[in-house]
């Protein structure tokens, strides 16, 4: 029985009863696999060419294209990330929170946790992590932890360092001094300034304090040590005195061999070829003595 009969009151031309039957819509009408819509639905995209809805990507919610780079936004579990929708985000990507999208991180960083160059988790093989920021080299007030390849802050008081340490100094910075990996306002009691390089360098052990490296440069004496023109000494020699004030030996004048006090009239004993006259050392007796 070869009949013509009516399509659905909803198509142009169909090849069936139903309404899923269309091939052709009518006019302001949007063809969807074999129905004719209003609009097309959420999942959907229109092929302007001939007004056809088709679906999208089945990775998309919605979208502009059938292709799984195409997706406009995405579907609970996943994230957008420049058209696609992922279910993890690639090495150099962070999660947008506010919106739920995959973005790059910034060129430097290999990974981060936001757009910006300050933004870096980790680097690149060839670049230093510092604090955030990806850099070709430390800065100067910075050192490198070799076992993590970071850049790490000086102590405060360093200009430049090997370590994190107040101890761990290379240079200072003007107005102190370097002091053995230390920098310093004033060198130590037990140190003298060179002038040179502004370093604090160790007096030599005899030494309290000092102007210089040497055991004849002392300033002061440790106790139990006498201070002798410069050096510290366990105790005077023959031709000096002990000054009890200040724990100094001064020599003996000249004219004595041993002596008590610095005066000429001090002397306790006399050199060969002089005679002693009541604590004077001299050529030849008075006329009234013998």
């Amino acid at each position: 029985n070869m009949s013509c009969l009516n399509c659905d009151t909803s198509c142009l031309s169909c090849n069936g009863p139903y309404n899923n039957n269309c091939t052709k819509c009518p006019v302001n009408q949007f063809y969807s696999y074999g129905v004719c819509e209003n609009s097309c639905n959420s999942s959907q995209y229109l092929y302007s060419l001939n007004s056809t809805c088709l679906n999208c990507d089945s990775s998309c919610q919605t979208c502009n294209g059938s292709f799984s780079y195409q997706c406009l936004t995405c579907p609970a579990g996943s994230l957008f990330s420049y058209g696609s929708c992922i279910n993890t985000c690639y090495s150099n990507q962070y999660v947008d929170s506010t919106n739920k999208y995959w973005l790059d991180c910034d060129l430097t960083c290999q990974t981060c946790n936001g757009p910006y160059s300050d933004n870096c988790t980790t680097c690149p093989a060839g670049l230093y992590f510092s604090y955030g920021s990806c850099i070709n080299t430390c800065n100067s007030t910075q050192y490198i932890n070799l076992s993590n390849y970071y850049c790490l802050n000086c102590d405060p008081s360093c200009n430049t360092c090997s370590g994190p340490s107040s101890y761990e100094c290379l240079t200072c910075p003007s107005g102190t001094f370097f002091s053995y990996g230390s920098c310093i306002n004033v060198c130590d009691s037990n140190e003298y300034l060179n002038s040179t390089n502004k370093y604090c360098l160790y007096c030599d052990t005899t030494c309290q304090n000092c102007t210089g490296p040497y055991s004849y440069q002392c300033i002061t004496c440790l106790p139990g040590s006498f201070y002798s023109y410069g050096s510290c000494v366990g105790s005077c020699n023959s031709s000096q005195h002990l000054n009890s004030t200040n724990n100094s030996c001064l020599n003996c004048d000249p004219t004595c061999q041993t002596c008590s006090g610095s005066n000429s009239n001090a002397c306790l004993t006399c050199p060969s070829g002089k005679f002693f006259s009541y604590g004077s050392c001299i050529n030849v007796c008075s006329s009234n003595q013998y």
